[in-house]
């Protein structure tokens, strides 16, 4: 928790520098907290269930967020998003597991890091209005992450670096006089062997609304990507991660 509110508090400082000359600025960070299933292959080698035969089954993330809106119509809005997430599990194997042309057997010990960054370029359709809000654009995601097992034999990994171009489209909802929102968003693709949908639903609720506006979030996030014959990436994957989030966030 020490370092989310850490990272907060550099975002705070940045975003209020910028929202001097800029119509708006937000940001937010929070946990994430997902189940996993699905599978990962080595090319060339057979894959294997994450979570059945690793262990690997889900663990907390943590996110930081933050937008700068501006009054340029011809300029894209800019949404910058980070979602770190790691997960170690050790277990004895019941059934071996091939990776990178290695077999590991007895107690092994896998690590999957899904860390990813987003850089969204978007504009306003509806920008509170009648307290209602359209955002469409594109999302760049880059993947910084590795699968890595190990036993007392071996020690393998491979990394899981790429850069997605995905969709983007976020729509909100405000009750007048309450504070409260409902928002939701989805990014996505769909293109030769990626697939990548990441979507949210969550309230929020501004607690302190004079001057620096403080607020609390809460929802659920479902993750899902496909890899299959990426350039440059040596594991197929397979898998799906969805949960509860909740954060606290802050306006300009």
């Amino acid at each position: 928790m020490r370092n989310f509110l850490g990272l907060l508090m550099i975002m705070t400082v940045t975003v209020s520098t910028a929202s001097a000359d800029f119509l708006r600025a937000q940001a937010g960070a929070g946990l994430w907290m997902p189940s996993m299933t699905g599978t990962a292959q080595y090319k060339g080698n057979l894959a294997f269930d994450v979570e059945q035969d690793t262990g690997l089954d889900g663990n907390d993330g943590t996110y930081i967020w933050a937008y700068i809106k501006h009054p340029v119509p011809v300029i894209p809005n800019v949404r910058l998003e980070h979602t770190a997430y790691s997960e170690t599990s050790t277990k004895v194997l019941t059934s071996p597991v091939q990776f990178k042309n290695r077999t590991f057997t007895a107690s092994t010990e896998t690590t999957l890091d899904l860390t990813q960054t987003d850089v969204i370029l978007y504009y306003n359709f509806l920008d509170n209005l009648v307290w209602l809000t359209l955002d469409v654009g594109i999302d760049v995601k880059m993947y910084g992450g590795e699968v890595a097992i190990q036993n007392s034999l071996y020690n393998e990994s491979v990394e899981l670096d790429a850069v997605l171009p995905l969709g983007y489209l976020r729509v909100r909802g405000e009750l007048p006089g309450t504070g409260l929102a409902i928002e939701a968003d989805v990014k996505g693709i769909s293109a030769g062997g990626a697939s990548v949908t990441d979507a949210r639903a969550k309230l929020d609720w501004t607690l302190i609304s004079a001057g620096l506006a403080l607020g609390v979030e809460a929802g659920y996030r479902t993750y899902s990507i496909t890899l299959d014959d990426v350039s440059g990436v040596d594991t197929d994957v397979d898998l799906e991660m969805s949960g509860f989030f909740g954060g606290i966030n802050v306006k300009f």
